[in-house]
């Protein structure tokens, strides 16, 4: 890919290289790479050569946009929720927001993440 990328940055008209790129975006599953790497490819060829994309890459970019979206995993191919363990330094007065964070792991464990924060003044589990 970086080879692609830097043979581009030399002739950015080379269409066989943007080409090469899509299919290559696309077997990572970057269907967004590969669509972008398109449109990049006609901007480029408009601007510089005054031409349109040959039949071969108009081609590769219908079947892109035929490609199926991935769904969500199935329950197989779902990695196990972690278990979590109480934390090395105590989060004081914080139940709630660990009850949170827990839930929010979780998510993060089944794709569905979100961002969690705890705002406020550290307290000292140890007095004295």
């Amino acid at each position: 890919m970086k080879v692609g990328l830097r043979l581009l940055a030399l002739d950015p008209a080379q269409e066989p290289v943007h080409r090469t790129l899509m299919r290559l975006y696309a077997q990572q599953g970057r269907l967004g790479a590969a669509l972008r790497q398109y449109e990049t490819c006609v901007r480029v060829l408009e601007r510089e050569l005054g031409l349109e994309p040959d039949a071969e890459t108009r081609r590769l970019y219908r079947e892109l946009l035929q490609t199926p979206t991935r769904s969500a995993p199935s329950a197989s191919e779902r990695r196990p929720t972690p278990s979590v363990s109480e934390p090395e330094t105590a989060l004081v007065g914080r139940a709630t927001e660990m009850a949170t964070l827990r839930e929010r792991l979780a998510e993060a464990w089944k794709s569905r993440g979100a961002i969690g924060i705890i705002q406020g003044e550290a307290e000292s589990a140890r007095r004295g």
